[in-house]
């Protein structure tokens, strides 16, 4: 049966190089807001294999985390005993820490570090080095329920004498005395009660005491049984209580990720820059793609992730894109489309009074015509 060790190293504080193909600086600050952050109450971390993208098999989980320094460790606690046969046998060689961001979306406590998960590697290195192997510390040895070597000669003296007895008895009923002496003399018999040192008087003490034993063996057996039940009971409680908490943060995230997003949209629209009919679906599209830019500090062999990096691309795309729609106040028409010639002189200059007033003219009678144009305006009043 094995049981965790007391601590996994983890984290360290320094400049690690994330999945993402950032560097991320860790202070000795900053790691201990990681370490006082957590809460297993409010989010759990699960031990996992790698880095999952979604929900994988947890193989135990984080009951605590503590620090010596910059030095991070996890105190594990319901570790599956396959799981740490394989890490120790060096399955699972390296260990990594995934952190959320102070700033990350469905972080735990906004504002702060927090763990997200403890990833085991195997072939794949880590990208913070030099943690401790992990290591889960086997059992320190069975304990042996056995009865002193003179109780058990007393009791096997006892037994014995009456399995013979009895047989004797038999074979006087149906062979007679004599013939049940020749198979099983009497002295024979009362040899093995002195040779183990049981008399009727002994052996009578022997037998309260077993059923003593016994009474008290089923008494503290079902009163173990009903610590259990009551242990059961609260496991599950705690078990319901943690889901709907879990849900509730899950439902919040969700509601600030579609209020962001639909702010974002409705900028856009104000901006000209999307037609008001397309709003509804840039919100389901923006929300369509996995939330929060979590950090896992694995090396990825020189290739920066850009899994969490879609929405943003998609963001910056529409906000670079020209104005569809000018919002911008215009002059009226009174032409019905027909721009009408602008007479304004430049300063310094003057212009013919005769062609302002045959202008005028013009203008009275495209309001009086309305189907007429400018220049049949114009020849229709003289000019």
């Amino acid at each position: 049966m094995n049981k965790p060790a007391a601590t996994l190293h983890v984290f360290r504080a320094g400049t690690h190089t994330a999945t993402d193909g950032n560097a991320y600086a860790f202070s000795e600050a900053d790691v201990a807001d990681l370490v006082d952050s957590y809460d297993p109450h409010l989010s759990r971390a699960p031990l996992v294999v790698g880095h999952p993208k979604i929900d994988d098999a947890a193989y135990g989980w984080a009951a605590c985390f503590s620090r010596d320094g910059g030095e991070v460790f996890a105190t594990p606690e319901a570790v599956d005993a396959q799981f740490a046969e394989m890490v120790n046998a060096q399955r699972f060689s390296n260990i990594s820490l995934s952190v959320y961001l102070p700033d990350s979306p469905g972080n735990p406590k906004p504002g702060h570090f927090y763990p997200r998960h403890i990833g085991f590697l195997g072939a794949q290195p880590p990208a913070v080095k030099g943690l401790q192997r992990p290591q889960f510390a086997e059992g320190d040895g069975a304990v042996e329920f056995a009865m002193p070597m003179p109780r058990q000669l007393s009791s096997l003296g006892y037994y014995l004498k009456r399995l013979f007895q009895g047989l004797r008895d038999k074979s006087i009923e149906t062979d007679g005395a004599e013939k049940a002496e020749q198979l099983i003399p009497q002295w024979c018999i009362d040899g093995i009660a002195e040779a183990t040192a049981g008399d009727d008087q002994a052996n009578a003490a022997f037998a309260e005491t077993t059923h003593t034993e016994q009474t008290m063996n089923q008494s503290n057996s079902n009163a173990a049984a009903t610590d259990f039940a009551e242990q059961q009971r609260q496991l599950e409680s705690q078990r319901a209580e943690i889901a709907q908490r879990e849900q509730a943060l899950k439902e919040r995230e969700d509601e600030a990720r579609r209020e962001d997003a639909a702010s974002f949209a409705a900028g856009l629209v104000k901006d000209g820059k999307l037609l008001p009919r397309h709003k509804a679906g840039i919100v389901e599209l923006l929300l369509a793609f996995p939330a929060g830019a979590v950090l896992n500090f694995a090396e990825a062999d020189g290739q920066a992730a850009t899994d969490h990096a879609a929405p943003e691309l998609l963001r910056n795309f529409l906000s670079d894109l020209p104005p569809r729609v000018n919002f911008a106040e215009k002059s009226a028409d009174h032409n019905n489309g027909t721009a009408a010639p602008s007479f304004a002189a430049p300063e310094g200059t003057s212009v013919d009074a005769g062609r302002m007033e045959l202008h005028a003219k013009a203008l009275a009678y495209q309001r009086d015509n309305p189907k007429a144009d400018y220049m049949n305006a114009v020849k229709a009043v003289g000019g």
